[in-house]
């Protein structure tokens, strides 16, 4: 390969030898929070969660580049076995990676205030290594109510 910079080619670089992998597609999913619902009174909710190794394709116009990545994507080995991983806050790190499953327990931050939209993060991965986008799914945790009744006395 050579760079090319505002003041010119560049030096070639060192031969490498590569080898493509049979997968080089990362899986896509999503996760809802409490089944997409708005907000929450516990911090204590349920992730429902979808994920798929088959690689998504866009709508291309016939004969364009987009149209031939595609044809070669569908080529590709789908290697599966996916694999996820959340968390509150991604400067605050990461569960371990574990298998896939459609729904998962999980508990809000501590810090997460009332009154305030948490976020979940989700990463997913297939057996190949390839690791997916961060995806995130909010909900607004309310504090919690206390109703007593209202006595009225003459």
């Amino acid at each position: 390969m050579r760079g090319v910079t505002a003041d010119g080619e560049g030096a070639p670089t060192e031969v490498q030898g590569v080898t493509p992998k049979a997968d080089p597609d990362a899986p896509s999913g999503f996760i809802q929070i409490n089944g997409g619902a708005p907000q929450t009174l516990s911090r204590n909710i349920t992730l429902h969660v979808n994920v798929t190794d088959v690689p998504l394709e866009g709508l291309p116009s016939p004969d364009s580049t987009a149209t031939i990545a595609n044809a070669w994507t569908r080529a590709n080995v789908v290697s599966a076995g996916e694999q996820m991983r959340f968390s509150n806050s991604t400067a605050e790190g990461w569960t371990a990676w574990e298998p896939y499953t459609s729904t998962k327990s999980w508990t809000l931050a501590s810090g997460c205030t009332a009154g305030q939209p948490c976020v979940v993060y989700a990463q997913f991965k297939d057996s190949a290594e390839n690791e997916s986008l961060i995806v995130f799914d909010e909900i607004l945790l309310q504090p919690a109510m206390v109703y007593l009744p209202l006595v009225l006395k003459n």
